[in-house]
């Protein structure tokens, strides 16, 4: 698996000999909620999962900073795992692309916490705004507050909708264009991955 750019996206490719040219046939969108219509995520005991905080594989709940630590340490002595016994464990069932699903979950790592769409700057004034109000608001609402206090960056109503809509990690869609920051999932906290 691969990650690569193209059209302001980032695209995760399952065969890395296609990964350097966009194919539909070869790569899912990866951004938050899968914009192009493709299926979006990440290589992980052979399935496809989300770039979600957290993510739920056969009923367990996984994060960036909750896992099984066989993905990071090897050998792991399966005994010890607090996720599953070793009968029904999907990454050892999976254990010829037991590299593949390593890989997978360390882009997740990295990318599960960039903001998308934006600039990091952007994206915490953004937040930033939401966090000050401490409440929800509408998207035109909060656009005309960025505008007045922060006009260098030039936000239309446009560009921060798609803000919103690219990082559910960090805002919740009320409907009706109302969103609100989620609790607890600050960008400057998120750091270091």
């Amino acid at each position: 698996m691969q990650i690569f750019s193209c059209d302001d996206k980032i695209f995760a490719a399952w065969d890395d000999n296609h990964s350097s040219e966009w194919n539909e046939y070869d790569a899912c969108d990866a951004s938050a909620d899968g914009l192009s219509g493709k299926k979006e995520g990440f290589y992980f005991a052979n399935n496809l999962m989300p770039f979600l905080i957290p993510f739920q594989l056969n009923g367990v709940t996984f994060s960036p900073k909750d896992f099984p630590r066989c993905i990071e340490n090897d050998p792991f002595p399966c005994s010890t795992c607090e996720f599953f016994i070793p009968d029904a464990c999907p990454l050892l069932q999976d254990h010829s692309n037991f590299e593949l699903s390593r890989k997978g979950f360390g882009i997740y790592q990295k990318y599960v916490y960039r903001p998308k769409g934006v600039s990091e700057f952007t994206f915490e004034v953004v937040q930033g705004e939401f966090l000050l109000h401490g409440r929800p608001l509408h998207y035109q609402t909060l656009s005309k507050i960025i505008k007045s206090r922060h006009s260098y960056l030039r936000i239309s109503d446009r560009k921060l909708y798609k803000i919103l809509e690219l990082n559910p990690i960090y805002f919740e869609n009320l409907g009706e264009g109302v969103y609100r920051a989620i609790p607890g999932n600050k960008r400057d906290d998120l750091d270091g991955f």
